[in-house]
Order: C-alpha cells, then sequence, then structure tokens
C-alpha cells in the first residue's frame, strides 16, 4: 500500500513537472523565420513627351522624312523614353515666332531657323555664300574649327540647348536659285526678288537683286503671283512641293551648301533631362554614322526632284566657272563688308570660312567634282 502511495505520488510529480517545464519549452523553441517580403517593382523610368515645332511646310523633304527620321531614331536609342509630335510652320508657332517659342519653353525642340538671327547674329551664318563645301569637308574645316563651340555658346545664352551635331550629312543637300530668270552671269540676279535665307542675302543684294524673306509655306504663291522672282531651296521640292510648276528655270551651280538643320533644346527641357539620357543623345544618337546612312537615302530626292523639273519643262541653267569664282570673289567681300563686322563672333565665324575656301581652292579640291551634279554628295 504504501508503495503505491510512493507510485502515486512520484507519478504525479512528473506529471508536473511535465506541465511546469512543457510550457517554457515550447517558449523557448526558436519560431520559423517569416517569409520574406517579395522585393518591390522597379519603378517606371519616367517618359518625356515633347513637342517640336519646324519652321518648314509638309512637302518639304527634311520635314516629311528627314525630320521624321530623326525623331524616330531619338524614340528608338531611347527606348521609348522621348516621343516626340512634330509640327510643320504655323503648327504651334509661326515661322518667325519659333525663336521664341522655343526659349520661352512652348515646345520642348524646334529648328535652327525662325527668328534666331534676330537675337544673335552669329546664329545666321552656319554657311556663308558661295563657300560650297561637301559634306566631309564641313566637319573636317568648318565644325572642327571653332564654328561648333562659337554656335553652341551663344545659343546658351538664349536658354537653348545645341548638341553640337549638325545634320548636313542629312539636311537638304545644298540650295540653288530657281524661278523665272537665267542666272548665266554674276549679275543676272540684279533687279530680281529673290528668298534667300543665311548670308545670300547679302551677296544677292551685293549683286544688285533684293533679298526677300517670307514664310516657308507662302513660297509657292509667291512664285505664282510674282511677290518674288526667284528662290533659294533645296532642289527635291521642285517635285514635292510643286515648285517645278511655277519656275522656269533651275540654275547651277549651288550658291550654300550642304544646308540642313541643327538639333536644339529648350534648356529647362534639357536638363529635366536624367543624366543618362543626355549622354545618349549627344553621343549615341544622331552619329555621323546614322546620319551619312540617312543622307545616302536622302540624296536620290534631290536628284529626282531636278529630274522631274526638267521632265516638266523647266530649263536648266549651268553658270560659267569663270562667273561662279567672280560670284565667290563677291561673295567673300560681302562677307568681310557685311558679315564680320557684326560681332566678334561673326568675324570668327568668316575667318574660319576664309581658311576653309583658301586651303581648298589651293588644294583644288574647291567643288570641282558636284558643283554642278544633282547636289552635293556623300563626300
Amino acid at each position: 500500500m504504501k508503495n503505491k502511495r510512493v507510485a502515486i505520488l512520484v507519478g504525479s510529480i512528473c506529471l508536473l513537472a511535465i506541465f511546469l517545464v512543457l510550457p517554457l519549452m515550447v517558449a523557448c523553441t526558436a519560431p520559423e523565420p517569416a517569409p520574406a517580403p517579395a522585393p518591390a517593382p522597379a519603378p517606371e523610368p519616367e517618359v518625356f513627351h515633347w513637342r517640336y515645332q519646324s519652321i518648314l511646310p509638309v512637302g518639304d523633304n527634311e520635314y516629311d522624312f528627314a525630320l521624321v527620321e530623326k525623331m524616330r531614331r531619338l524614340e528608338e536609342v531611347s527606348e521609348g523614353r522621348i516621343k516626340v509630335d512634330i509640327f510643320p510652320v504655323g503648327g504651334m508657332a509661326g515661322y518667325y515666332e519659333a525663336a521664341m517659342g522655343l526659349i520661352n519653353g512652348v515646345f520642348e525642340m524646334a529648328d535652327n531657323h525662325g527668328g534666331f538671327v534676330t537675337l544673335d547674329p552669329v546664329l545666321e551664318y552656319r554657311d556663308l555664300p558661295g563657300a560650297v563645301l561637301s559634306t566631309s569637308q564641313y566637319h573636317e574645316l568648318i565644325m572642327d574649327k571653332g564654328w561648333t563651340d562659337i554656335t553652341k555658346a551663344a545659343y546658351a545664352k538664349l536658354g537653348v540647348k545645341f548638341t553640337g551635331k549638325y545634320s548636313n550629312h542629312a539636311g537638304c543637300g545644298g540650295a540653288l536659285i530657281f524661278g523665272d530668270f537665267a542666272w548665266r552671269k554674276a549679275d543676272d540676279v540684279a533687279g530680281k526678288k529673290v528668298f534667300t535665307y543665311g548670308g545670300v542675302g547679302y551677296l544677292i543684294g551685293e549683286l544688285g537683286g533684293a533679298p526677300t524673306d517670307m514664310s516657308t509655306d507662302e513660297l509657292y504663291m509667291g512664285l505664282k503671283l510674282g511677290t518674288i522672282d526667284a528662290m533659294m531651296y533645296p532642289t527635291a521640292e521642285l517635285e514635292t512641293m510643286g515648285f517645278k510648276e511655277v519656275v522656269k528655270y533651275v540654275n547651277f551651280p549651288y550658291v550654300l551648301a550642304p544646308g540642313g538643320m541643327m538639333f536644339l533644346f529648350n534648356m529647362d527641357a534639357w536638363n529635366s533631362l536624367p543624366a543618362d539620357l543626355q549622354y545618349t543623345i549627344e553621343n549615341e544618337c544622331w552619329t555621323d554614322e546614322w546620319l551619312m546612312d540617312l543622307w545616302n537615302r536622302y540624296y536620290p530626292l534631290n536628284k529626282a526632284g531636278v529630274d522631274a523639273a526638267l521632265e516638266y519643262g523647266v530649263e536648266r541653267v549651268d553658270m560659267p566657272e569663270a562667273e561662279v569664282m567672280k560670284v565667290l570673289e563677291i561673295a567673300r567681300k560681302v562677307w568681310n563688308s557685311e558679315v564680320s563686322p557684326r560681332s566678334a563672333d561673326c568675324a570668327a565665324v568668316v575667318k574660319i570660312f576664309e581658311d576653309a575656301i583658301d586651303l581648298l581652292i589651293e588644294e583644288g579640291r574647291y567643288g570641282k567634282e558636284w558643283l554642278y551634279a544633282g547636289g552635293p554628295g556623300p563626300q
């Protein structure tokens, strides 16, 4: 009996110990770790929806073809982070208002025309009349000799970013004078009203003509109604804008080449881009190789415009080389009498062009291969 009571007592003590110790054991057991939270999804990169105001009309190949390709390229290399809507002249601003629209941020991108020359005269002289250079010569002898730095600084003072890329490879290729008179001798332009841009107006004036400015979407009717006698423009538009219908003569050689467009941004819009996008635009977007490829596709349009005009009945006129050199001599006189005095930067640009032409003439490279061709080709 006694042993039974002892056994019961021992059993009770063991049960009590189990009840006392078990909760402690459970409490001391390490809990299972909670599952790690799923990583937060990476934020979507910001997409910039920008507007580009051109001073060119629909039908101009620089607008319809080259500009569209350039903006498509921008969207491609930015991986869709920059999307650009393009507006022809008058879309958001007129020909003369485009510069202030860009400066004031009405739109984020624009052409390098439309009133900039009234704000800083050096911006008029990306090309000088008679300084007809091939695309490779332009890079070698103009852009890389200080013109790019001067132009960048001038735009920056106005609140505009110029990337240093000048699309003369894929721009208009060159500009001829076509209209109702044949230009065989230097002074044949005397008394004629000629639409011009850049420094060519000074040359036309020196030769006795009347340089005339008007919006690009008014040129066809200007020729048809006699408001102007001739115009300086690329040759593709003889067909695409119908100029062949309202001119009698296409006058060679080119008076301005290679021509083209810069890539300009409103400075605040540019500064809003992350550093990697700025780098991509300046270094990977409109490379020389890409622009040359675009030019190779654009160039045939210039020749096609001339061919279409001749087939329509327009007469081609080739100024003799002696007269061409006379025009160049007069143009250089104008550079120094009209352009250089406007500012120190203008004088520096004239010096760059003069040095380039002197070198080309000395080496026998001044336009011999393509001065009268369908356009300054990809050389």
